[in-house]
């Protein structure tokens, strides 16, 4: 079991967010090996510096800045108290899942796409006021305490940016549509975890204010037309098979909802990953393999040599080897695909698919650990990457295999693609459940992104 660290110089106010949140609702946390009370869970409820173990403080009323200069830079320097006064040190805690991912707590993606939204609301409500963040936490502010689907709607100021007069127009209605689970709306509208968007915020201000947002908003401001303009951020409870967090419609002249091209994959953080198949099925790697590359796996092993790897009660080990060698026999037919123009052409198709599912246009956006907003745009992928020469390696992560697609750029060769095992959760039916997961390398962001600048329109 690996021990906890909050790592606040490069993960920032995340992990302590999630502390706060698990210590104020009463969700325990796990033990580590090796701890004294080892195999057991404790809510922790008190914290002091270890140079003053007898002041302690109560950790639900604490805001995360607050703590996260305590705990700095890992969380060592402190002990942690459970409700019997009980007393442990970080090496004691265990870093559970939901560290990771967020489950239990929140998830930081998904709290990310309502502030993302929020932003590119506020943008049409206002062309003549740059967006920042406290904008956005005033709007957070005014939602409705435990409703975590909404709409709100307003009319647009029509100040004019230069003049600061009202605009003899029509005032657009712009609506805002948003659903998250409660968990995750309850983390957002939470102030005292309000640090721990800093990073978040800050790449949504500057997707708002800069060309992208405010072209569709300079275009409105000017057209002299009521506009009905709806920014959606229901992606978690709409998903529905789509790649989409939030879109923005606007009325055509006919009066009909019409998409912008405001199609936004969301991504908060350094997640490289954009797309899985998930499942240990034969028929799992006879879809991603054709899909990709164009390799029909019959003719390199049989469904009965791949299910007969699984014959021991060592069910994790049995996978893992299955896939393996799924992989091993693929890898040499990986690398002929990539030389090929039929097979680079397949392997350009795949990988459009899994960033937009055939929703074009659609842009992932990735809102990174730095604060900068990052557009990702596969919609010409084949002309992006001509006269790129692509390479194939089989490699390992950890005891798992991965398929490592690389290119050179300016002399020098990197990762554009891994298709790599990824160890998950357990299956309902408690057989372990591993996920073939597609990731993004360097040269896939080098070759397919750009950094948005915060500049409007007009500048």
């Amino acid at each position: 079991m690996a021990t906890m660290n909050f790592d606040i110089a490069s993960k920032g106010d995340a992990r302590v967010a999630i502390f706060l949140k698990k210590c104020k609702e009463g969700i325990k946390h796990d033990l580590a090996n090796g701890s004294s009370a080892s195999g057991k869970s404790v809510k922790l409820t008190h914290i002091a510096a270890k140079h003053s173990p007898d002041k302690k403080l109560l950790i639900k009323s604490q805001k995360v800045e607050k703590l996260s200069s305590m705990l700095y830079p890992s969380g060592a320097s402190v002990f942690y108290f459970d409700s019997d006064g009980n007393k442990y040190t970080l090496s004691n805690l265990h870093k559970s899942d939901d560290y990771k991912d967020g489950k239990t707590t929140f998830n930081k993606g998904n709290v990310a796409e309502i502030l993302f939204a929020g932003a590119i609301f506020l943008r049409f409500k206002s062309k003549a006021t740059r967006i920042d963040s406290n904008q956005i936490k005033r709007l957070i502010e005014s939602l409705p305490a435990k409703s975590n689907t909404g709409r709100v709607s307003v009319l647009s100021d029509n100040l004019d940016p230069d003049s600061q007069q009202v605009l003899k127009k029509p005032k657009d209605a712009i609506h805002f549509i948003y659903g998250l689970s409660m968990n995750n709306y309850l983390a957002v509208k939470d102030m005292t975890l309000w640090s721990a968007w800093s990073k978040i915020l800050k790449g949504a201000v500057t997707y708002a204010n800069s060309i992208e947002v405010s072209r569709h908003a300079d275009m409105f401001y000017k057209n002299g037309l009521k506009n009905r303009i709806v920014i959606f951020a229901d992606g978690e409870t709409d998903q529905k098979g789509t790649k989409v967090d939030v879109r923005v419609t606007a009325n055509n002249h006919k009066g009909e909802e019409v998409p912008l091209d405001l199609n936004i994959s969301l991504k908060a953080g350094p997640v490289k990953q954009f797309g899985q198949y998930g499942g240990t099925k034969y028929s799992v790697q006879e879809k991603l393999w054709k899909e990709f590359f164009g390799i029909d796996i019959k003719n390199l092993y049989t469904k009965d040599s791949f299910y007969g790897m699984m014959g021991t009660e060592n069910h994790d080990k049995d996978m893992a080897e299955a896939l393996n060698m799924s992989y091993a026999k693929v890898a040499p037919k990986v690398a002929e695909a990539l030389g090929t123009v039929k097979g680079l052409d397949k392997f350009f198709k795949a990988v459009n698919f899994h960033m937009t599912r055939k929703e074009n246009p659609v842009f992932l956006i990735q809102l990174d650990d730095k604060g900068q907003a990052i557009k990702y745009d596969t919609s010409n992928i084949k002309e992006a990457l001509k006269g790129l020469t692509f390479t194939s390696k089989l490699e390992k992560s950890g005891t798992l295999p991965m398929m490592r697609i690389c290119t050179t750029i300016d002399g020098k060769e990197n990762t554009f693609l891994d298709i790599r095992v990824k160890r998950g959760d357990y299956s309902d039916d408690g057989t372990p459940y591993y996920r073939n997961i597609f990731e993004k390398g360097k040269h896939f962001t080098k070759t397919l992104s750009t950094i948005i600048e915060d500049k409007l329109v007009d500048e």
